[in-house]
């Protein structure tokens, strides 16, 4: 897989294009053309400077994108995890290579997982969303073990709606 114009250029005017370059190169098992990955290699330390959201939302897409492990592995190869889950790369660097690919594997369930809500026609996402509010819900039920519920924490108060008549 290749830029289209220069690698050097196209990285440096928009970094988030270096995850998306991963997410593609992963979801349809493409090789990165060496001046392309070297592109994403020296211009890694600048995702930073992109606007969070639109990082997140890369990270997240690499997650749900089917290719999750290969994602990860690109991540690693570009140094972009250093960037973005410095304790995760930290983590996986020291503990060697058997324990990464324990790790790594993890990441081949979850791909597995998101293939069979494809081909279910749903989105793996949905069943995320509903797994961390079941956690939720379990934390505040017992959260010491102590077989007593823990009420909610009370909701922040409301917010004063605009009406069409209240903006002058």
């Amino acid at each position: 897989m290749r830029t289209i114009g220069n690698p050097d250029v196209r990285m440096r005017e928009d970094p988030v294009r270096i995850l998306r370059a991963i997410r593609f190169a992963a979801k349809c098992a493409f090789d990165l053309e060496p001046a392309t990955l070297a592109a994403m290699k020296k211009h890694v330390e600048e995702i930073p400077r992109c606007a969070p959201p639109r990082v997140l939302g890369e990270v997240m897409k690499l997650l749900r994108s089917g290719a999750s492990r290969r994602s990860f592995e690109l991540l690693r190869e570009v140094h972009a995890l250093r960037i973005l889950l410095p304790p995760v790369a930290a983590y996986l660097e020291r503990s060697g290579p058997v324990e990464a690919e324990r790790h790594l594997r993890a990441l081949d369930a979850l791909d597995a997982h998101v293939r069979v809500e494809r081909s279910l026609g749903r989105r793996a996402a949905g069943d995320a969303a509903r797994a961390a509010a079941a956690l939720g819900r379990a934390a505040r039920a017992d959260p010491q073990g102590s077989g007593e519920a823990q009420q909610p924490a009370a909701s922040l108060p409301s917010r004063p709606r605009m009406t069409s008549s209240s903006v002058s």
